[in-house]
C-alpha cells in the first residue's frame, strides 16, 4: 500500500509581502491512505453551537442530513464527496482560523484521497505543522511525486505529466499557457476516444480467435473491414486537427511588458514615449497612476504586437485614500504576476535612499519569476547624485539595464528595440512549445493510421485475423508511445480481456 505524502503546494509569505491588514494564505497538501488521520492532528472541525430554538419552532425546515458537520477529517472522507470544511489549527496554544478541502478517492488530482489544509501563511507556522504532520506519519514528497502518482493510477497520461511539468518549469505566461493547453486540447479527447474504440475492436477480434474451433462469430469479417476503415480514417483526421489546433493557439495572447516603479519615477510618461501617444495622465502630482493602464504596443515589421502596462506607483500613502492605495498594490501585483517582461523604472536624478518604497517593491520583484527584465533609469536629461551608479547592484537580476529621458529621447530607441527583439523570442518559443504537442498528437495519430491501414490490407489479402490482432495492437502501441508507454503484446492483450470481461457473459 502507498505511503502518505505531503508537500507545501504554495509558498510561505512575510507579512511585509502581504496585502494591509491581509494575512497570507498556504497550502499543505497530503495524499495517500492516512490523509485524513494525518491532517486530524493537527485540524479540529469547528462546530457550530446549538442554539436553544429548534429549526421547526420558528417555522424552519431543518437541515438534510447530507449538510452535517463531520466530526473528523476522516469521517468527511468517508462521504466520498468534496467538501470544504472551516476549523482551526493550533501554534503555541493558539487557535488560529483555518479550513480543509476534502477530496476523496478516486474523484482526485492522484485518485487517493486528498486533504488541502489551507492555513495562515507564515513561516514559523507552517513549519509546525509540517512537522506535526510528518510526526503522524506522513512522508515528505518528492519532486513531481503528485503528478507521478495521478500518472501511476490513470488519472493522466504520462504526456499530460510532461505537460504539467512544463507547465511549472515554464519562463513566461505565454509558454505556460501553451504547455497547459496539452492538459485539455480537443484533439487530446479525441485520440483517447479513438484509443479506446481500436481496443473495443481488439477485443472483439482476439475473442473471436479464442471461439475459432467453434461456430461461433464474434464479428463478422465485413464488419470488422468497415470498422477498420473508419477507425483510420478518424485517425487521418486527428492527425490533421491535431497541426491546425495547436497552430491556432499561440496567437490567443501577446506578451504582457509591465512598467513598475516607485511614486514619479516617471513611468508614464516612458509608457506614452513608447507608445508614441498620449495614453497615460503624466503629472507631477503623487498616485497619478491608480490602476493598471494598458495600450497595445506597436512594433511594426514582422515582430507581433505586445501589451505594454503602466503600473500604479509604490511609494507611500501620501494623503491618498488607504482603501484605493492598497487596491491599487493589489492591481499592480496582479499585473506582474502575468508580466511576460517587467522593466522597474527607477528616477536617476534621485538618490537609492530617497527612492519611495523601494524595499517593499524590490520584495515584490524578486518574488517574479519573467521571461525577461530590465532596469530602466528614467530622467536622464536631469543631473545625477553624486554617488549614482548605472551598474550599481540592487539585489535584483535583471536581462539588460538602460538610460532613457523621455524628454530628450535619450535611450528610448535601444529600449524599444530590446522589447521589440524580446517579443519576437517569446512568441517564436510560444509557438515551438505549441508545435512540439501538436507534433507529437500527429505523430501517434499518423502511425496508427498506418497501422489500420496494413490491418485492412490483411483482411483483404485474406490474411486471417491474428495479423488483424496484430496490427491492431500496434495502433494502440502508436498512441502509448506518444504517452512515453512501451507496452508489451501481452500486456495489451490483458487489457483487451478486461474489455472482453465487461462486456459479454463468457461462459454462459
Amino acid at each position: 500500500m502507498p505511503d502518505t505524502i505531503i508537500a507545501v503546494s504554495s509558498p510561505s509569505v512575510s507579512l511585509a509581502n502581504a496585502s494591509p491588514g491581509m494575512v497570507p494564505c498556504s497550502m499543505i497538501r497530503l495524499s495517500g491512505p492516512d490523509a485524513g488521520r494525518c491532517a486530524d492532528t493537527v485540524f479540529t472541525i469547528h462546530q457550530p453551537e446549538h442554539t436553544t430554538r429548534s429549526a421547526s419552532s420558528i417555522g424552519l425546515r431543518p437541515k438534510h442530513e447530507a449538510h452535517r458537520i463531520p466530526a473528523t477529517v476522516t469521517d468527511a472522507l468517508s462521504e466520498k464527496k468534496w467538501r470544504r470544511i472551516v476549523g482551526r489549527v493550533v501554534w503555541r496554544g493558539n487557535e488560529l482560523n483555518a479550513h480543509v478541502y476534502v477530496m476523496p478517492a478516486p474523484r482526485s488530482y492522484t485518485r487517493e484521497d486528498v486533504v488541502e489544509l489551507h492555513v495562515p501563511g507564515l513561516p514559523w507556522v507552517v513549519e509546525t505543522l509540517l512537522d506535526g504532520l510528518i510526526a503522524s506519519g506522513a512522508r515528505t514528497a518528492q519532486p513531481g511525486e503528485f503528478t507521478r502518482r495521478a500518472f501511476e493510477h490513470g488519472r493522466i497520461t504520462l504526456e499530460q505529466a510532461e505537460a504539467v511539468g512544463k507547465l511549472i518549469a515554464s519562463s513566461s505566461a505565454d509558454e505556460a499557457r501553451a504547455h497547459a493547453s496539452q492538459l485539455a486540447v480537443h484533439s487530446g479527447v479525441q485520440r483517447r476516444v479513438l484509443k479506446k474504440d481500436i481496443e473495443d475492436l481488439l477485443a472483439q477480434v482476439e475473442l473471436g480467435l479464442d471461439f475459432s474451433h467453434e461456430d461461433v462469430i464474434v464479428i463478422s469479417l465485413e464488419e470488422m473491414a468497415t470498422r477498420l476503415d473508419a477507425l483510420r480514417a478518424r485517425a487521418v483526421k486527428l492527425a490533421d486537427e491535431s497541426s491546425h489546433e495547436f497552430e491556432r493557439a499561440p496567437a490567443t495572447r501577446a506578451p504582457r511588458i509591465v512598467l513598475v516603479g516607485p511614486t514619479n519615477a516617471g513611468k508614464s510618461q516612458l509608457f506614452n514615449t513608447l507608445l508614441k501617444r498620449d495614453a497615460a495622465i503624466v503629472s507631477s502630482e503623487r498616485h497619478t497612476t491608480r490602476d493598471g493602464v494598458e495600450a497595445v504596443l506597436k512594433f511594426g515589421g514582422s515582430v507581433p504586437d505586445a501589451v505594454l502596462i503602466d503600473s500604479a506607483g509604490s511609494g507611500d500613502l501620501g494623503g491618498v485614500d488607504a482603501e484605493l492605495f492598497s487596491a491599487a498594490r493589489t492591481a499592480t501585483r496582479r499585473e506582474l504576476e502575468m508580466a511576460d517582461i517587467v522593466l522597474l523604472a527607477l528616477d536617476r536624478s534621485v538618490a537609492m535612499e530617497q527612492q519611495e518604497n523601494f524595499a517593499a517593491l524590490l520584495k515584490d520583484v524578486k518574488a517574479l519569476t519573467p521571461a525577461y527584465s530590465a532596469l530602466v533609469w528614467t530622467k536622464s536629461d536631469l543631473a545625477a547624485p553624486a554617488n549614482w551608479d548605472a551598474g550599481m547592484q540592487l539585489g535584483w537580476d535583471v536581462t539588460q539595464r538602460f538610460e532613457v529621458s523621455s524628454v530628450s529621447g535619450r535611450g528610448v530607441d535601444a529600449l524599444r528595440e530590446f522589447l521589440a527583439q524580446r517579443t519576437s523570442e517569446l512568441a517564436q518559443r510560444t509557438a515551438q512549445a505549441h508545435a512540439a504537442a501538436g507534433a507529437s498528437v500527429r505523430a501517434s495519430a499518423l502511425s496508427a493510421a498506418d497501422a489500420l491501414e496494413r490491418a485492412s490490407g490483411a483482411l483483404r489479402d485474406g490474411c486471417g485475423e491474428d495479423v488483424v490482432a496484430v496490427e491492431l495492437r500496434e495502433a494502440i502501441h502508436a498512441f502509448w508511445r506518444a504517452e512515453g508507454i512501451l507496452m508489451r503484446h501481452d500486456a495489451v492483450t490483458e487489457a483487451a480481456l478486461d474489455i472482453i470481461f465487461s462486456q459479454f457473459c463468457v461462459g454462459k
